[in-house]
């Protein structure tokens, strides 16, 4: 008898965690019909959500067009993603945040979506839209320009994805380790003005990019893969298996070459079209948590040994900053230049010279 019991209440818990943590995930339950897209300054509308800053509500039950209805608004013209609402704020200037279900379980791994779209009365776009989980209350942060509030968020668009549809919803996904006890979940951008990167897309009057949100999720991967995520389950799986899956082709004990890791000549900077192929390599890591990596710099043959060995050692080590940086403990992580020893090709040809300019890594098990 009490081994049954144990059996359903083990069910239930794997069943609860499993599904959708975030409460009025799509913005449908209000306490009444907004009229006005100040009303949230005054009076928080949408059940189970808060606001830092002034976002606005947007739902199909006005009954006439007004400035909060949907499709047409003040933002433009836009159905929901699904159902009859979404919010609408300036990220940086405006977070939204909800108490999850349940408390998140320490290393468990999560999948996280939400549905954007740049308004169309946007003349800016940006691509930090964030996720911060925390533990205790947010509380109002001092807005230190007119893009950015400080934040440590976990999660965030690649910088180089700038998001400037503004016919069609795009999702934003990740795959989340919990470091335990997580019960907010916040969304925004907790950028610093200097380190958001803007992009104008047309003339007009220069506001701060505006963008809309719907359809949150947060869901305990299952020992499948899957998740429940509700009615977007096909567009969630296709995404989760693509943030699972790596383009790279990964082995342990053995090197692999960054093929598209990218330096400015005689740099150690970072380039922007490398963050894609090293957040790979961040899933990889986050997802086999008992491996560790190596991370070996070389140059070519121009210039002398000593510059040669700094150079790649700086690079090797800007790769590993960045995976640490990206919540990869840095006690799996160890980097070293050898200048230009081990050419992958002749260093007779600028071809062979840029082959041989390479930032490789092998991973090995505990």
């Amino acid at each position: 008898m009490y081994k049954w019991l144990l059996s359903i209440c083990l069910l239930f818990s794997i069943s609860l965690n499993a599904q959708n943590l975030v409460p009025n995930p799509s913005f449908e339950e209000h306490k009444y019909c907004p009229v006005s897209y100040t009303v949230w300054e005054q009076d928080e509308a949408v059940i189970g959500w808060h606001n830092i800053g002034t976002p606005d509500y947007y739902n199909v039950c006005c009954s006439l067009v007004s400035e909060v209805s949907v499709p047409k608004n003040i933002a433009g013209f836009q159905y929901a993603h699904s159902g009859k609402g979404y919010m609408g704020m300036y990220p940086g200037l405006e977070d939204i945040y909800a108490e999850l279900e349940t408390s998140l379980i320490k290393d468990s791994l999560y999948y996280v979506r939400l549905y954007v779209c740049l308004a169309d009365t946007s003349v800016f776009a940006i691509s930090s839209i964030q996720v911060l989980f925390s533990n205790n209350l947010p509380s109002e942060r001092k807005i230190t320009n007119s893009l950015g509030i400080y934040g440590p968020a976990q999660l965030s668009n690649p910088v180089q994805n700038f998001i400037v549809d503004t016919k069609n919803w795009v999702l934003l996904s990740w795959i989340y380790k919990a470091q335990g006890d997580e019960k907010y979940i916040t969304i925004g951008n907790f950028k610093s003005q200097e380190s958001t990167p803007i992009k104008r897309i047309k003339k007009g009057i220069s506001m701060p990019p505006y963008y809309l949100i719907d359809d949150i999720c947060v869901s305990r991967l299952k020992q499948d893969g899957s998740c429940d995520c509700g009615d977007s389950n096909k567009d969630d799986k296709k995404a989760i298996d693509s943030l699972r899956s790596n383009k790279l082709v990964i082995a342990t004990n053995t090197n692999i070459i960054l093929n598209n890791v990218f330096f400015e000549s005689g740099k150690s900077q970072l380039l922007l079209a490398s963050f894609k192929e090293l957040d790979q390599l961040v899933s990889y890591l986050k997802i086999n948590e008992k491996v560790e990596i190596e991370i070996i710099g070389y140059t070519d043959n121009s210039g002398s040994e000593d510059k040669n060995k700094a150079l790649s050692a700086a690079r090797a080590k800007a790769v590993a900053d960045y995976l640490i940086a990206k919540g990869i403990s840095k006690m799996r992580v160890v980097y070293k230049g050898l200048g230009c020893v081990n050419p992958v090709a002749g260093n007779e040809t600028i071809e062979g010279k840029a082959k041989n300019r390479r930032v490789e890594f092998r991973i090995t098990n505990k």
